[in-house]
């Protein structure tokens, strides 16, 4: 398969931004926190402790990558288990999943305002 670099780089905004914008602050009572929006994409910490059905969007994919704990996602034919280190793909098609286990994740996801 060929290599796309050029194209890659051309897409790929080279944008300074201050360091306040890019750091969060710990919030012991919200499962989740949300991180910059950079361009189209969100990035969110997840704090799971228990199943969470979801559905994927179908404006893109979705990556949910496990920062600590242990964390097992399911669809109606497939469940994959991710560890620490470990990020799952989803697709825009796939539909309902379910997400489970106690874990730290962050789940970055095409959120492109119109």
């Amino acid at each position: 398969r060929p290599l796309h670099i050029e194209e890659a780089l051309q897409s790929i905004t080279y944008k300074h931004l201050p360091a306040n914008q890019l750091l969060t602050k710990a919030n012991k009572k919200k499962p989740s926190q949300q991180g910059p929006q950079i361009n189209e994409f969100t990035t969110e910490r997840l704090t799971l402790t228990n199943s969470k059905r979801m559905c994927s969007n179908q404006n893109g994919f979705s990556v949910f990558l496990c920062i600590s704990g242990c964390m097992e996602i399911s669809t109606h034919s497939d469940t994959l288990l991710a560890k620490p280190g470990q990020a799952v793909l989803i697709p825009a098609a796939l539909g309902d999943f379910t997400i489970d286990g106690n874990a730290t994740l962050l789940h970055t996801y095409y959120n492109k305002k119109e």
